[in-house]
Order: C-alpha cells, then sequence, then structure tokens
C-alpha cells in the first residue's frame, strides 16, 4: 500500500510539472461535449456542466480540468 500511496503522489508531481499554466481549452466546452465509444472501453459521455466538463463511464461521474 505504502508503495502504491508513493506512487501516486509521483505521478501527480509529475503531471503538474509537466502542466502548462495560463493556458486555456482549445474550443469552447460545448464542442466537447458528447457520446465517445472505444472499443475497449465502451461508452464514455462528456458534458458540460455549469462551467466545466463533467466525465461519465460506467456511472461513475468525475469533473474534467483543462
Amino acid at each position: 500500500r505504502r508503495k502504491g500511496m508513493k506512487a501516486d503522489k509521483e505521478a501527480k508531481t509529475k503531471k503538474e510539472i509537466a502542466r502548462k499554466k495560463g493556458t486555456k481549452p482549445a474550443h469552447s466546452l460545448d464542442e466537447y461535449a458528447g457520446n465517445y465509444e472505444h472499443p475497449g472501453y465502451g461508452l464514455i459521455t462528456v458534458r458540460k456542466v455549469g462551467n466545466h466538463l463533467e466525465f461519465t463511464f460506467n456511472d461513475i461521474r468525475t469533473p474534467l480540468e483543462h
């Protein structure tokens, strides 16, 4: 469990270092909303909720960030 927690923390740190701050999406959020299908994952839904996007997969919902 400790190894997993350490790996998770390292991955988050690496993601933050690589993130380009001060950028904006290339398109309006409405343009990203829709249903996407993947052969391995099945149906994935992205919808606009207020001023952000939300990702739904197998009844699991989570906000998306740029």
